[in-house]
């Protein structure tokens, strides 16, 4: 079950995706998993379906080629949350957050609900 893939939900259900572009998606199939693995103390790198790294260079949000494991593409997701809120923080190396911005993928200075995430395993349970 699950074979190591995890789905990326914003605030508003829908699935990060990377189609060709980052995008969303209320779908839970190829497009939408996402491998998270060590980057470093602290640290993961969230690789798309084709081997490509999120990678947020200059507040430009983008997914990088794999052969890129460079800084900007090294992403922090701290355990703490609120109370009761089930929901993360995906942050960059420059302290901005992965954000659904309306159904637009960006990162923001912000700390609020369009900046949160839920990381569930595309098989069974949850990651975070």
């Amino acid at each position: 079950a699950g074979d190591g893939k995890y789905f990326i939900t914003s605030h508003r259900g829908q699935q990060l995706q990377h189609d060709g572009a980052l995008s969303f998606s209320p779908s839970y199939d190829t497009f939408q998993k996402w491998t998270i693995s060590d980057a470093g103390p602290g640290k993961f790198f969230i690789t798309s379906h084709s081997g490509e790294q999120l990678s947020d260079n200059s507040g430009s949000l983008q997914v990088e080629l794999s052969q890129n494991f460079a800084a900007w593409e090294r992403w922090s997701i701290p355990g703490f949350t609120l109370p009761g809120d089930t929901r993360l923080f995906i942050i960059s190396y420059n302290n901005r957050r992965l954000e659904d911005n309306n159904g637009a993928v960006s990162s923001s200075n912000d700390w609020g609900p369009s900046q949160k995430w839920t990381i569930s395993h595309a098989g069974d349970g949850k990651y975070f």
